[in-house]
């Protein structure tokens, strides 16, 4: 005997795609993003941060997408990654992990082979500078002058006064990691959203701890991590940028002949939180922003600030957590994300914009902790296509279609979520039903995600009502 289950879904209000901000992954997964990098060659990018799954992919804290979908990048890591970048053709990730699948690193950064991720160089054995239970980092990576330069909560104590000591900023050189600065110019801590910037020729770098006896003084020089530094590859040592400073610089980056700055607090100097170098001067950008700004990109000719802001700096233009700048004045984004917390990194891939932080939401609309605008990128990856059990008919549908379960497989549930990331369904089935049909009629043209949770695996659909 043949038999059917009938799911109807109730509509209960309708919604509108398009200029949004969307989730980037399944609301259900921890997704946080600290790292994009885009192949130009290609028009791929890779993502990093902490996640798991990512749109019904095992990918383990770093996944690619190739323009049509999403896919995993060997076996990932077993913890964050905050940098990709390419050197030298290859590709490199970094972050808090210590092993990919069964290989294990003593440095958390590593190399793709094209089939593997590898450890990169002498794979030096490196601590957390404070010791106990900490795990060591890398914030962030980059290429510069044929050489590969790591910065992050790391230290390796070779013999002293060996060469390949290095403490929390280290440059690798194909063959050993070692120290980017004299060991009598450490930097002695880098705190969280340290990161690195190439500007003009010359590496700069934000919100470290730079101690210094080489300056032909009876005392050491230190800094307590304010302002931003200029590194001298030749001197290897840090150069101050700027004077007076009486806050840390959380964002780093350059764009159209500028280095812009995100600061944490509001500096007597430098202005409201935001400014830019030029090489020479470092002057505010207008009236600033109300709070802390802790990223930048560029999209659609403009800057683009994100932070802990919620407005401008004279408090007269709401500007909840993310701002434009159009060379004069700081406006809200055409599509405003009053997010319930705050954002931490931001990213501009193909005329989108990826934000990642803490938050769960953009307005009304549940994202978890990273969102995109305008529009999710289409072609959404779907792994078990080709399970012979499972067949949508037919796919696309202007309003029902069915799944056929030619082997009778014994299925647990059922659970559906639109294209916005939103749960529709959670329907427990329990049976070996041949065919579940679904009526869409009453909801809108788009893309819809469906797992099937079996006993001991899940297979992932999605179906198209146009």
């Amino acid at each position: 005997m043949k038999y059917k289950l009938i799911i109807f879904f109730i509509s209960i209000s309708a919604f509108a795609f398009g200029q949004n901000w969307n989730p980037i992954n399944n609301i259900q997964e921890y997704t946080n993003i600290s790292a994009m990098y885009i192949d130009s060659a290609s028009n791929e990018i890779y993502l990093g941060g902490l996640f798991k799954n990512f749109n019904g992919v095992l990918a383990n804290s770093i996944i690619k997408w190739d323009g049509t979908q999403w896919s995993a990048v060997g076996s990932g890591f077993n913890n964050g990654i905050t940098s990709i970048i390419k050197h030298k053709g290859d590709l490199y990730a970094a972050g808090y992990f210590d092993s990919s699948g069964v290989k294990h690193f003593n440095m958390p950064v590593a190399k793709w082979d094209g089939s593997d991720w590898v450890t990169v160089g002498n794979d030096p054995p490196v601590h957390h500078p404070t010791g106990g239970s900490l795990k060591p980092g890398i914030y962030d990576l980059l290429s510069y002058n044929n050489k590969l330069y790591a910065l992050g909560p790391m230290m390796y104590t070779a013999p002293f006064p060996g060469t390949n000591r290095f403490d929390n900023f280290a440059v690798y050189n194909d063959t050993i990691w070692s120290g980017a600065t004299w060991w009598q110019t450490s930097v002695q801590a880098a705190f969280t959203w340290a990161n690195m910037e190439l500007y003009n020729g010359s590496i700069y770098l934000n919100n470290i701890l730079i101690v210094d006896t080489c300056n032909n003084s009876s005392s050491p020089s230190q800094s307590h991590g304010f302002g931003f530094y200029r590194y001298n590859p030749v001197c290897r040592n840090m150069e101050l940028v700027g004077t007076n400073w009486n806050t840390n610089v959380y964002g780093l980056r350059s764009f159209n002949g500028y280095l812009y700055i995100g600061m944490y607090a509001v500096d007597q100097t430098y202005g409201n939180h935001v400014a830019r170098f030029d090489g020479v001067n470092i002057t505010p950008l207008g009236v600033g922003l109300n709070n802390t700004v802790q990223d930048f990109a560029w999209y659609q000719g403009q800057l683009v600030a994100v932070g802990r802001f919620s407005s401008d700096g004279n408090n007269s233009q709401p500007l909840p957590r993310i701002a434009t700048w159009d060379g004069f004045n700081w406006n809200p984004i055409s599509a405003a994300c009053g997010v319930n917390g705050f954002i931490s990194e931001v990213f501009e891939y193909n005329n989108h914009l990826i934000i990642s932080g803490s938050f769960d939401s953009c307005g009304t609309t549940p994202t978890g902790f990273s969102a995109i605008y305008p529009s999710q990128l289409t072609g959404i990856s779907e792994p078990n296509l080709k399970h012979s059990a499972f067949q949508f008919i037919p796919n696309p549908t202007s309003g029902f279609s069915k799944i056929t379960n030619d082997k009778n497989e014994y299925i647990e549930k059922i659970v559906v979520f639109d294209s916005m990331g939103r749960l529709i369904i959670d329907k427990e089935i329990n049976s070996t039903t041949n065919e579940i049909i679904f009526d869409l009629f009453s909801y809108q043209n788009g893309m819809y995600f469906i797992s099937i949770l079996l006993k001991n695996k899940t297979v992932n659909k999605k179906l198209i009502k146009y």
